[in-house]
């Protein structure tokens, strides 16, 4: 899980904000 993604895309911050 990496959590630099969902600082990316806040749309994809629901399965990658674990």
């Amino acid at each position: 899980m990496e959590k630099g993604t969902h600082s990316q895309d806040k749309e994809e911050e629901r399965f990658c904000d674990i």
